[in-house]
C-alpha cells in the first residue's frame, strides 16, 4: 500500500469513527431521562439550587424517602414533587414551581420543555425550550399559546372583547402538564384569581375556561376538539 492509499485508508477510518461518535451521542441523549437535565441545568431555571441541592434531592427520591426537601440557596425550602423518565415536577419555592418534560422530535434531537409557574399574586406562567445543551430555542417553533383573548368562545360580541383587553395588562394564564405521559398542555386563563368576582362572573359564560395543546412528536399543538 503505497503513501497515497494509506492516508486515504486513514482518512476514511477517522470519517468512520466519527461519524460513530455522532451517532452514539444522539442515542446517549435519547436514553438519558429528565433527570439528567434537571442536574445538568446551568442556573438559568433554578438559581436557588446549588448542583449539591440538585443531588440531594435526586438521591432522596431514588431512595424512596417520603420526604424529598433541601433547603435552597435563600434559606427557604425546595422540593421534588414528582418524576419519572421524561417528567419532573419542582417546588423550587413557596411562590413557585418548575415542571420539565422532555421529548424527541427527531432521532438526534432532545428537546427540554419547561413550565415556570410563578403562584402569588395570582397563578401566572411561561415555557421555554432549551436543547440537549440547555441552549435556548425558539419558542413558537414547539407551540403556538394564544393569548387571554383567545380563551373567549367564538361569536363573542366585540364589545366583551374589547372590555377584557382593557382589564389585563399583561396576558397571564396557567400552564401544566397533564395526562398519563404528561404530553398534554392545559392553559387555563388566570382570571378568577386577577379580576373581582362580580368581572370574572361577567366574562365567565364567553370563556373556554381550559384549552389543551397536545404533543405529537415534534411540537404541542392547540387540540380544536376542546374548544366550544
Amino acid at each position: 500500500m503505497n503513501i497515497y492509499k494509506k492516508m486515504k485508508y486513514k482518512h476514511k477510518l477517522r470519517a468512520l469513527a466519527l461519524a460513530f461518535a455522532v451517532l452514539m451521542l444522539a442515542a446517549d441523549a435519547r436514553a438519558l431521562n429528565v433527570q439528567y437535565f434537571f442536574l445538568a441545568e446551568p442556573g438559568k431555571v433554578f438559581p436557588m439550587l446549588t448542583p449539591q441541592m440538585k443531588k440531594g434531592l435526586i438521591q432522596y427520591h431514588r431512595g424512596g424517602a417520603t420526604t424529598t426537601k433541601v433547603e435552597n440557596a435563600l434559606g427557604g425550602e425546595s422540593s421534588l414533587v414528582y418524576s419519572d423518565s421524561v417528567f419532573m415536577r419542582i417546588r423550587s419555592s413557596e411562590a413557585k414551581t418548575v415542571e420539565m418534560r422532555i421529548f424527541f422530535p427527531s432521532k438526534r434531537d432532545t428537546v427540554v420543555a419547561v413550565i415556570e409557574t410563578y403562584l402569588l399574586p395570582t397563578p401566572d406562567s411561561k415555557i421555554s425550550f432549551y436543547d440537549s445543551q440547555w441552549r435556548p430555542l425558539e419558542t413558537k417553533r414547539f407551540i403556538n399559546l394564544i393569548d387571554p383573548e383567545g380563551f373567549l368562545v367564538k361569536g363573542t360580541p366585540a364589545r366583551v372583547r374589547e372590555q377584557l383587553a382593557d382589564m389585563l395588562p399583561f396576558d397571564i394564564m396557567k400552564l401544566e402538564f397533564k395526562g398519563n405521559a404528561h404530553d398534554v398542555i392545559v392553559a387555563e386563563p388566570s382570571l378568577k384569581t386577577f379580576l373581582t368576582t362580580e368581572d370574572y362572573n361577567r366574562f365567565k359564560p364567553y370563556l373556554n375556561e381550559k384549552v389543551f395543546y397536545t404533543l405529537n412528536g415534534k411540537k404541542f399543538s392547540l387540540s380544536k376538539h376542546y374548544l366550544k
